[in-house]
């Protein structure tokens, strides 16, 4: 596993750079991270090895949780759990250790195009970003 930036702290730091490891890499590549407050808790996406990972930040521990496909979003839903956006569609996440739910198709040919981006605005509307594989025409919409 290629490890990513880990959580890093502004001070003075072993190697003379100003910055110091509070914690080991969670995962490969981190994208769509969010943060709970609550639960101080950072939960997000590891596209490179199709992952959902979150980290509890006061004791260091991460867990990660395999997904079927790469994610390409991931926003909180109000009433809990999560919105993840893999390549072929919209699920809903309702519990780390519960199965996804399909809530919705995407609405593209899903051997060229992907979810590349997720994000929720204040009044509850999703919105998402895909982007073409192939690069032979621009498919990618908002």
């Amino acid at each position: 596993m290629e490890p990513s930036v880990p959580l890093l702290q502004l001070g003075t730091g072993p190697g003379g750079d100003g910055w110091t490891c509070l914690t080991a890499p969670a995962c490969a590549r981190a994208v769509a991270a969010v943060w709970h407050g609550f639960e101080d808790r950072l939960d997000g996406l590891d596209g490179g090895l199709q992952r959902l990972w979150r980290l509890h930040v006061p004791s260091g521990r991460s867990e990660w949780r395999e997904l079927p496909q790469a994610p390409g979003g991931l926003v909180p839903c109000r009433r809990g759990g999560w919105l993840v956006a893999p390549r072929d569609g919209v699920y809903h996440l309702p519990g780390w250790d519960l199965p996804l739910q399909r809530s919705a198709d995407a609405p593209y040919d899903t051997r060229r195009c992907r979810f590349e981006a997720a994000a929720c605005a204040p009044w509850g509307r999703l919105w998402l970003g895909s982007s073409v594989d192939t690069r032979d025409r621009a498919d990618g919409a908002l």
